[in-house]
């Protein structure tokens, strides 16, 4: 609303500095209205009155305010695209740092025969090969949830 009241007081200053308006009646019997005169006929100057608006006002205002209601919701969505693109930037980048590193723990699983775990502040333990054999599995399966 508030960028349609600056259009409406350009329009109406506009139509006043517009000059003189001349009138006449073509060879149909219809009343023209012009700001030049025509040349092979005689016309009325009419001074400091305004055709009557074409259409309603309210009607102006009501489809002015649909049209700036649509504007806003076009920004709107564009604006949800835009942070949507930046959400789906960022989980890519996340899934391949993801698939980095189970990458990166698939291999260290693979070429240790013998994997030390901290079973508690201080306290190491290694692993017996059915538990390296899950440890494998898990890693594996990390890669094919990251990886394509």
């Amino acid at each position: 609303m508030q960028r349609i009241l600056p259009v409406l007081a350009l329009l109406c200053f506009s139509i006043a500095s517009q000059g003189a308006m001349y009138k006449w009646v073509d060879e149909n019997g219809v009343t023209q209205f012009s700001q030049f005169p025509p040349t092979r006929q005689e016309a009325e100057q009419v001074r400091d009155t305004a055709p009557p608006p074409s259409e309603d006002p309210e009607a102006v205002r009501e489809r002015l305010e649909r049209q700036l209601e649509g504007l806003n919701e076009r920004q709107q969505a564009r604006e949800e695209a835009r942070q949507q693109q930046v959400q789906d930037r960022e989980a890519k980048a996340l899934r391949r740092r993801n698939c980095e590193t189970a990458r990166h723990n698939l291999g260290v699983v693979e070429r240790s025969n013998r994997i030390r775990v901290e079973t508690a502040p201080g306290e190491y333990t290694y692993l017996n090969d059915d538990e390296r054999l899950q440890r494998l599995e898990n890693a594996r399966q990390r890669v094919r949830e990251f990886c394509d």
